[in-house]
This record gives C-alpha cells, structure tokens and sequence, in this order.
C-alpha cells in the first residue's frame, strides 16, 4: 500500500504532499478545528486546492470517512462540498455557528487579539455555512433578519422558520398573512410578551421596562416533538 508521501492524484507526474499531522479523532468531536488545521498545513505545503479533498480524506476515519465515502464521485474531489458535509453530519450548521458567534467570550488563556481572531472565524464560517455573500447589502439583509426575527413572539418565529423563509420580503409577506388570519382568534401582537407580576413598573412600561428577551428562530431550528 502507498505511503501518505505516495498517494497518487490520478496521473503519473503528480503526487500529494504528505503533511504530518494526526488523523481525525472522532471523540474529540472537533471537526471544524481539525479542518482549520489541515487547510493551513495545506496551505504551508503549497498543496493545490483541488488536491485537498483527497489528501484530507488519508486523515478521516470511522463516521468521516463514511461521509466522504458517500459522496457522489464527481463531488468527492471538491474540498468544499466535502468540507461542509462534514460540518453538516457533526451539526455545525449556520445557526451553531451563529450561537457561537454571539455566545464568544475571551477565554482566561486567551490573548485580546487571540480572541478577536476567533471571533472573526465564527463569524466566517456562520455567513459561509449559511451561503451569504460577503458583500454589505447581503451582510446587513442577515443582520436585520436576525435582528427581526428576535423580536417575534416564539409563535410567530417558528412558523416563519418552517417555512423557511430566506429573505427579509419573503418574511415580512408571511408574518403578515399570519397575522391577518390570527386575527379573529386570537388577540396576540408580533411583539414579545414581557412576563412579570401583571403591573407595570416604575417607569410606566410593562414588568418594568425589562428588555424582551429573544426568540430568533432560523430555518435550521426545529420544535422538539
């Protein structure tokens, strides 16, 4: 059998470089991580892209390696469709990349730009799993949806994420459809209902003016049966 120095692409004058890194632990559980890592050492090897899916596939074993092996032939040699079938099997989705966006905080073994660094990563791989452009217009159509979508009462939010709305006009057509057939029965708002003892607090507003707390929902959230 070939060595991972040996591994042929397919024709007679060009070979893969090995990189000395470890295989794939599946307990570990890390898979983002571990890709991150191999496209750098990839990238170090000055090993071409589209030599990457079967390079990263010498380092997959058990469930990963299925997920390769599952591939439709004319897809297996593309880093990308690879990459983001393994991140969808380990469900890294767009919306576990967004939590972890905005649940980041420094870690105490972290330096200050250490941390903005990673930050800047999560926030990458949220707007590559979703498959937002990186241009302003679709960067803050994102932003305003989730921004919107946080504001809904949770009826409201998960009807519009089965539906799996995209955009902000899709939403803003269904929301108000919902609404207008709610409407003689039930005497609910789009906004958040704010709990609290019944009163109104000091300054007039309801449970004391408290922020409403966030319901975003995206299409990759589901309600547990």
């Amino acid at each position: 059998a070939a060595s991972k120095s040996e591994i042929w692409t397919g024709t007679t004058d060009h070979r893969l470089v090995q990189i000395n890194m470890p295989v794939y632990q599946e307990k570990d559980g890390l898979i983002d991580c571990f890709l991150t890592q191999f496209e750098k050492l990839a990238k170090a090897h000055g090993i071409p892209s589209a030599h990457w899916a079967i390079n990263l596939s010498t380092f997959l074993q058990g469930e990963a390696r299925s997920v390769y092996h599952s591939l439709p032939e004319e897809e297996s040699d593309d880093y990308g469709i690879l990459k983001k079938a393994l991140l969808l099997h380990y469900k890294l989705t767009a919306e576990a990349y967004r939590r972890k966006f905005r649940e980041a905080t420094k870690k105490p073994t972290e330096t200050h730009p250490q941390f903005h660094t990673r930050a800047k990563g999560l926030f990458d791989k949220w707007i590559a799993m979703a498959e937002i452009p990186k241009d302003f217009d679709a960067l803050r159509e994102e932003m305003v949806k989730e921004q919107v979508l946080g504001t809904y009462r949770r009826e409201l939010a998960v009807f519009l994420a089965e539906k799996d709305h995209r955009t902000l006009a899709e939403i803003g057509e269904a929301a108000e459809r919902y609404e207008q057939a709610h409407t003689k029965s039930s005497n609910h708002s789009t906004h958040p209902v704010r709990q609290g003892n019944g009163g109104s607090g000091g300054d007039g507003r309801p449970n004391g003016g408290q922020a409403p707390r966030s319901n975003y929902v995206t299409p990759s959230t589901r309600l547990s049966p």
